[in-house]
């Protein structure tokens, strides 16, 4: 009887501990939103950067090369698109001040156009799809500024384009010395035009600009042109935005059809890769 007893306490008590079976396991899903076969990938563009991207003046619409590419892109590989105007707000693509990225980081928008990959934007973003070479920078005075040389920067004031990538690190990098104290952000509203037009009224000593930019013919450059990215414009975007696609698509489309080196042709763009070696 005490045996039993005995086991019927332990069936009992083997009974209570018994966990219950394991939940089946599902396969996980991949939440990213790029996979969704309908989403609608948001390109960031900027307005002052003829023939690139800018604001049309009649329309007021945001026009230029990267539209017609973006188009033609997406068009070829059936997938949905759209812009984004951010005007001349770039810190939302990359604020390299801060080394942050308002506008991707919050998905206003999916990938910026026409950035290139410097250190501090792959230690945040991703770079892909490089389709227009980048001209060397350069340092340039005004007639009578007292600038003749390299020496003598030190202690002078130095405009740069604001949230540029041609900016006080870049030129720290190629053995200038700029002091935080002596460096002017130049908001613009008409490109670069706007840079040298402060050099000009003497609002700045010196500035830095693309080599070759229209409106220089009159100033006095500076040293040596200098390199401030090693490889051509393409896009950046957020690590966890697959955008391979968009260069593979601008390959293929070209080889197809051509469509690359119409649209340089039409917007009169001379910087384009020839993307069939790429």
């Amino acid at each position: 009887m005490e045996l039993t007893i005995l086991l019927l306490l332990v069936g009992v008590t083997q009974a209570c501990i018994r966990l219950p079976n394991e939940p089946s396991k599902v396969p996980p899903t991949n939440s990213t939103t790029d996979n969704k076969k309908d989403k609608i990938y948001l390109f960031a563009t900027e307005g002052n950067w003829k023939p690139y991207t800018f604001q049309d003046e009649t329309s007021g619409d945001s026009v230029g090369f990267f539209h017609d590419l973006i188009a033609a892109v997406c068009s070829h590989c059936d997938k949905k698109c759209d812009t984004v105007f951010i005007d001349d707000h770039l810190d939302k693509c990359f604020n390299q001040e801060e080394l942050t990225s308002s506008g991707l980081m919050d998905r206003h928008f999916d990938a910026c156009v026409g950035w290139v990959p410097i250190r501090d934007i792959l230690n945040i973003l991703n770079f892909t799809s490089p389709f227009l070479s980048v001209d060397k920078s350069r340092m340039f005075t005004r007639p009578g500024s007292g600038v003749s040389s390299v020496m003598d920067i030190p202690g002078k004031s130095i405009g740069f384009r604001q949230f540029w990538f041609m900016d006080k690190y870049c030129a720290r990098r190629n053995g200038f010395q700029v002091a935080d104290s002596d460096v002017l952000e130049i908001r613009i509203e008409d490109g670069w035009q706007d840079v040298i037009q402060a050099l000009n009224e003497e609002k700045v000593d010196v500035v830095v600009i693309p080599e070759g930019t229209s409106g220089t013919e009159s100033l006095v450059p500076i040293g040596d042109a200098f390199e401030c990215a090693e490889v051509g414009y393409g896009l950046i975007h957020r690590k966890d935005v697959q955008m391979s696609w968009f260069g593979e698509c601008l390959r293929d489309n070209n080889r197809k059809t051509g469509m690359f080196q119409s649209l340089c042709n039409h917007w009169g763009v001379d910087n384009c890769f020839n993307i069939g070696t790429m």
